[in-house]
């Protein structure tokens, strides 16, 4: 008998951005909670937790801009869920939100 192995269904990968320039590659195989894969992406992007608030997740394309709004939990579960693949051609754009009290960031 051989032992199981893991199908390339199983396995889900996103590419994030937060500059439409560099993309990060993330592992998000099995995961079911959006808040978690929120919190993944911003981290790796490197967005400081204190700003993190102050972000919003939009599907985009490679050098494109993005598709349709901020994508709220449920949006970016399902988009996960159903698009995600173990080639990343699902990816997201991490974006500040302006706010009338925003200062000038040190995150570009």
């Amino acid at each position: 008998m051989l032992p199981p192995q893991a199908s390339s269904h199983c396995v889900t990968i996103i590419a994030v951005t937060h500059d439409r320039e560099i993309y990060n590659l993330i592992d998000i195989s099995g995961q079911t909670d959006a808040k978690a894969i929120r919190k993944r992406i911003l981290t790796e992007l490197h967005i400081p937790e204190d700003l993190r608030p102050y972000f919003e997740i939009y599907r985009t394309e490679l050098g494109g801009s993005t598709i349709g709004d901020a994508l709220d939990d449920d949006g970016l579960l399902i988009d996960c869920q159903h698009f995600g693949d173990d080639r990343a051609t699902l990816k997201f754009l991490a974006q500040r939100v302006n706010t009338p009290t925003d200062t000038p960031s040190t995150l570009q």
